[in-house]
């Protein structure tokens, strides 16, 4: 019991130092310490440390406070310490689930809620949000079905406002992850994000506007069909060779001989293994213009499934 409470005290006083340098410590305050402001594209990644301290340390908070919920008194803790105690896991429950979805970093963590939604429906009961993710993500219900999308955001995010917010986020960190697949596309799609930020900034559009352009955006990654500035020729009709076509120019002819090479070159487990990505890299270098990059070029390769 006194190893108990001793852990629960520990947790608290983890998160609670973690989160000191906020104040007041509402959910808006916290938002920008914890994501930084969408005006600033690099404070997503900045703040990316503060993020996981955060998750692990209110983890740690509910498995702690789990393990003696149900013998509080019996560990020495007064009716009104209990009482606060529990508010104060209840609070640092729904700030990570509301820093998760802001971030878009809750996706990582799916593995790991089965059980910890117990531990928290057992003995937290903290604000509930209706599950109806499924198999879709945030911008997928973002682009077709925002006020569906409502229903699985804590009560902070749910207005307009506050929900382009946690989108622009959860856009520039799918940028992020996704650009080593086709960096060319995805650095043209984070100037066209940045652009449309800063407009807000300077109050060229309304916020209403903003939302509804950034949901327009939004789908161009949800369904790329539907963007027209991403038409490929037909022959061009993978991702991968679409991911070739551009970071080579946008040179059909090129992208197929390339195609062609790989295929003809490419060995089963061929990735990390130098020799095989090395008769890759030859046979590249023999059809692409001197001066391409083939390492960068190899790298796209290697990201592809289909490959």
């Amino acid at each position: 019991m006194e190893k108990g409470k001793e852990r629960l005290n520990d947790a608290l006083d983890k998160i609670k130092a973690l989160c000191e340098p906020v104040h007041p410590q509402s959910f808006e305050k916290l938002k920008v310490f914890f994501c930084g402001n969408i005006f600033n594209p690099d404070d997503l990644k900045a703040t990316e440390e503060k993020r996981v301290k955060l998750y692990k340390y209110t983890v740690s908070l509910i498995r702690a406070y789990a393990d003696i919920a149900n013998e509080m008194a019996e560990a020495g803790y007064s009716e009104s310490e209990r009482i606060k105690i529990k508010e104060e896991v209840v609070f640092f429950t729904n700030l990570r689930d509301e820093i998760e979805k802001h971030s878009n970093d809750f996706i990582d963590l799916k593995q790991f809620e089965p059980a910890m939604r117990h531990l928290i429906d057992t003995y937290i009961r903290a604000e509930e949000t209706e599950t109806i993710l499924a198999d879709q993500t945030l911008l997928e219900l973002f682009v077709s079905d925002p006020e569906k999308l409502k229903k699985n955001l804590p009560k902070s995010l749910k207005n307009e406002e506050s929900m382009a917010e946690a989108m622009t986020h959860n856009l520039r960190k799918t940028i992020i992850e996704r650009r080593p697949t086709n960096p060319m596309y995805f650095d043209r799609m984070s100037k066209i994000l940045e652009q449309l930020v800063q407009d807000l900034k300077n109050e060229n559009i309304t916020k209403k506007e903003f939302f509804e352009q950034l949901r327009e955006y939004a789908t161009k990654f949800v369904k790329p069909d539907r963007d027209p500035d991403n038409e490929y020729p037909k022959r061009i009709n993978t991702p991968g060779k679409q991911a070739l076509y551009d970071n080579l120019g946008q040179d059909e002819e090129l992208t197929l001989a390339a195609e062609e090479a790989i295929e003809l070159n490419k060995q089963a487990d061929f990735r990390e293994n130098t020799l095989k990505e090395r008769k890759i890299k030859n046979a590249l270098r023999k059809v692409l213009p001197k001066g391409t990059d083939i390492d960068a070029i190899f790298n796209i390769i290697k990201e592809q499934s289909e490959y």
